[in-house]
């Protein structure tokens, strides 16, 4: 997603048939935000990191690797057949990056099924994040992800496949009194993120894309 979605928040709050299309973007320097957490708070995990430390670890945009699975190997590119260029994918998942900052914002679970396939792992891994910060009354604010390079792997008209390397640049956890805490930049992550349409969408050109995996690359 997301784009990306990527992602980090356990410790202060306890983020195609196409081949070879590649897009960048500038990379935004994020100023090094205090790191220090605030007092009484607890982050949950980051689906990304999975970090045990005090520092305030924003929710990353991909989902962990199950445990006692390996990396999969990558698709073979292939040609496109629905004819989306790399730019396209891009203002997707920046939509689907929006949609999911919205959510940890207002901690409304429904708004996940907008970004993810229900049911999918990353819509179960942040669902339980979710439940997470609604538990400490904590909400993130800000949330931004950087897109740094997309390529598509594999594209058809129902299933496109992203390599996509993205970073956390913004985002405050904010707790029951309004403190906020800055969490730390991201380093860059590479997933393959499949995104999926509905049979019924599949022929229009606004079709209602979400994530249905993200693994590492």
């Amino acid at each position: 997603m997301v784009l990306g979605l990527g992602l980090a928040a356990r410790a202060v709050l306890g983020e195609s048939d196409t081949p070879t299309a590649t897009a960048t973007e500038a990379s935004t320097p994020a100023s090094s935000p205090a790191t220090t957490p605030t007092a009484g708070v607890t982050v949950p995990a980051s689906p990304r990191t999975q970090a045990s430390s005090p520092t305030p670890t924003p929710p990353a945009r991909t989902a962990p690797t199950p445990p006692g699975t390996t990396n999969p190997a990558t698709p073979p590119p292939r040609r496109s057949s629905s004819g989306r260029s790399v730019a396209d994918w891009l203002a997707t998942l920046r939509a689907l990056d929006a949609q999911r900052a919205q959510a940890f914002r207002t901690l409304d679970a429904t708004t996940l099924d907008k970004i993810y396939v229900p049911g999918s792992p990353p819509w179960r891994s942040d669902r339980a994040l979710l439940a997470d910060y609604r538990k400490q009354h904590i909400h993130i604010q800000g949330l931004r992800i950087q897109i740094d390079k997309t390529t598509i792997v594999r594209q058809t008209v129902a299933t496109v496949i992203l390599r996509t390397t993205d970073h956390l640049v913004a985002g405050h956890a904010v707790d029951e009194s309004g403190i906020k805490t800055p969490l730390p930049p991201g380093t860059p992550s590479t997933r393959l993120i499949t995104l999926t349409a509905t049979p019924t969408e599949r022929a229009s050109a606004s079709a209602n894309w979400r994530i249905s995996s993200i693994t590492p690359a």
